[in-house]
């Protein structure tokens, strides 16, 4: 790639595109083969849509349908998340109100917000995006932590909050035998119903999928759910608002129902950790501490 040879590089972005290009090889994302001459690099083309230019221009709300996700991941960071982080300072001079909130002029939670019909294109990138993280993890995460062989035959999943429902998805490709009921707002339960029938079209054919529009807020609809999933939901919620979400789960749940949390969290900086203290022995909250000279949560290399 070549600034000479792109279509408007004559214009006022040219300069500061090359320098965002030569910032990112620096970083070693993109590589400047020789002075104005950019090319992709393994990192860099994890962000490749897999569609030319011109369709990918020619219309904004489909550009990401069929990519891994990973670079609608990286652009909500850099556009909400960035835009976002401009109001950190003021955020925390300002109670009740989140950073997203004084960027984009709402009251609204940031989902919610995207619900509404002139946001579509945000809560569908959301949703690809999310599918990004996942392909992030290693293959395996899902299946680290809990034993899903294990459920009996036609044992119902329901992936709270799941967005597309890739997790589940990805659980019912290697065990069949298990139901799934995909639940969030409309607009991610229809992207979901097109996923699904893309990636695993048998499990909607022989009925073991329900999509299912839902509000985790609101009383939980299914009674006989053999797990709930609750895959990256927790972090984005204040204490209150978390255990109103485990609440309504735990007045539908029935006594041998169990409860999937799947969660990134960032380890101590130093030494001791909550798991030597206060923490109850859970499974999955086990973790590798660095040796020295490195922080014991890895630092920067994680």
């Amino acid at each position: 790639m070549t600034f000479a040879s792109c279509t408007g590089a004559q214009r006022k972005g040219y300069r500061s595109s090359k320098r965002i290009l030569r910032l990112l090889a620096t970083h070693h994302i993109f590589r400047e083969v020789s002075p104005g001459v950019f090319a992709n690099n393994r990192i860099s083309s994890t962000l490749d849509k897999g569609k030319p230019s011109s369709v990918l221009f020619a219309n904004r709300e489909t550009r990401f349908g069929g990519s891994c996700g990973i670079a609608a991941f990286v652009e909500v960071l850099a556009e909400m998340g960035g835009k976002s982080a401009n109001y950190l300072a003021e955020s925390l001079r300002t109670p009740g109100l989140l950073p997203f909130n004084l960027a984009y002029n709402t009251t609204e939670p940031m989902f919610e917000w995207m619900e509404r019909p002139e946001n579509s294109y945000h809560v569908n990138r959301f949703a690809v995006a999310m599918e990004g993280t996942a392909a992030m993890e290693q293959e395996d995460a899902i299946f680290r932590g809990f034993d899903w062989g294990a459920l009996p035959c036609e044992s119902v999943i329901v992936d709270v909050g799941g967005g597309i429902g890739h997790v589940s998805l990805t659980i019912a490709k290697k065990y069949p035998h298990l139901r799934v009921v995909n639940q969030d707002f409309s607009s991610p339960i229809e992207t979901s119903r097109v996923h699904w029938k893309e990636k695993f079209p048998e499990h909607l054919d022989r009925q073991m999928v329900e999509f299912q529009v839902h509000d985790f807020f609101n009383p939980q609809p299914v009674k006989n759910a053999a797990v709930f999933l609750l895959r990256h939901i927790m972090h984005d919620w204040p204490d209150d608002q978390a255990v109103l979400i485990l609440k309504n789960l735990r007045e539908a749940a029935q006594q041998e129902t169990q409860l999937v949390v799947m969660e990134k969290v960032v380890p101590f900086a130093s030494a001791g950790t909550l798991a030597d203290s206060e923490m109850p022995q859970i499974r999955g909250t086990e973790g590798t501490v660095a040796e020295t000279p490195l922080l014991p949560n890895w630092g920067a290399a994680v």
